[in-house]
């Protein structure tokens, strides 16, 4: 799938930035099966499809008509931020206080640096990518955006005395919250594609 293209480019994104933030160590056997499960992937894809020509051959066609159905032409595409407006549209409380968590982030918050620079890095590549823009392909920020947003609840929660019941009211609301999202994209509007116009609809910002 594409999408794993996309999270591999983002660990190899951190990879290359652990040099200077400093997540972890980086061994021989870390790098060896980083280039092993992605070729190890690609023979079985090779496999299935019955030969290189005929995987070349598929992935040639899937770019070609990607690029000219009417379809992608008018949905798949966008300025670079089309993703933060979709986010945005989609879980609007998780993605501003991942926001508000990334602009506090220091050296040492190890887990965080290294979720932001996944994102960061599969955002770069996912957002050139032409007619191919879709907000399915961002699953993989659901964790990431959670756990940033976490951390500033935590934090405006130790403002308070009652900081971790407070924490608690604030996540249930979080849930309750992404669980009216939910409803209304995929049960009022049973939406498949989540496309931006789509998203606008069923927010009532379009009629």
């Amino acid at each position: 799938k594409e999408n794993a293209m996309f999270a591999y480019l983002g660990f190899l994104a951190v990879l290359g930035t652990n040099r200077w933030l400093r997540f972890g160590t980086i061994t021989r056997p870390l790098l060896g099966l980083t280039l092993i499960g992605p070729l190890f992937g690609v023979v079985i894809l090779v496999f299935l499809c019955g030969g290189v020509d005929t995987l070349f051959n598929i992935y040639r066609l899937l770019v070609s008509k990607a690029s000219m159905l009417p379809y992608a032409i008018a949905t798949g595409d966008g300025p670079w931020y089309r993703y933060l407006v979709d986010l945005l549209l989609m879980s609007p409380i998780v993605f501003c206080l991942a926001g508000g968590a990334v602009f506090k982030l220091r050296l040492r918050d190890e887990a965080p640096l290294y979720l932001v620079v996944f994102v960061a890095g599969t955002y770069l590549v996912m957002c050139n990518v032409r007619y191919g823009m879709n907000l399915r392909y961002t699953n993989m920020w659901d964790m990431p955006l959670r756990y940033l947003a976490l951390l500033s609840i935590f934090d405006l929660a130790s403002f308070f005395r009652h900081k971790g019941l407070i924490s608690v009211l604030a996540v249930t609301l979080l849930c309750a919250v992404d669980i009216r999202q939910y409803y209304i994209f995929f049960v009022e509007h049973d939406l498949y594609e989540l496309v931006t116009s789509g998203l606008l609809q069923a927010l009532q910002i379009l009629k």
